[in-house]
């Protein structure tokens, strides 16, 4: 939170899978979901993905998107692994 509100990043990257971070991604930057698609991040145990610490801060990302005026400066949610 603090590089994207002090320091100006844009990206937020973890180590997910692709698919369900970009469903994150849609969320956090106003765009629809993806039809059928199925809940992110169900097959990750709660303490690594599916807890109230990254809830909170993908609201919060959300929240900072609304804010922001160009679309080139919104924060992104990514997924670095593509194993599924």
């Amino acid at each position: 939170r603090r590089l994207i509100e002090k320091h100006g990043f844009t990206i937020v990257a973890v180590e997910a899978d692709w698919p369900d971070a970009a469903a994150i991604d849609r969320y956090v930057r106003h765009r629809p979901p993806r039809a059928n698609a199925d809940p992110p991040f169900q097959r990750f145990p709660t303490w690594m993905w599916r807890n109230t610490d990254v809830a909170a801060f993908v609201d919060w990302m959300r929240h900072h998107n609304e804010r922001i005026r160009l679309s080139s400066r919104l924060a992104g949610f990514y997924g670095l692994d593509i194993y599924n």
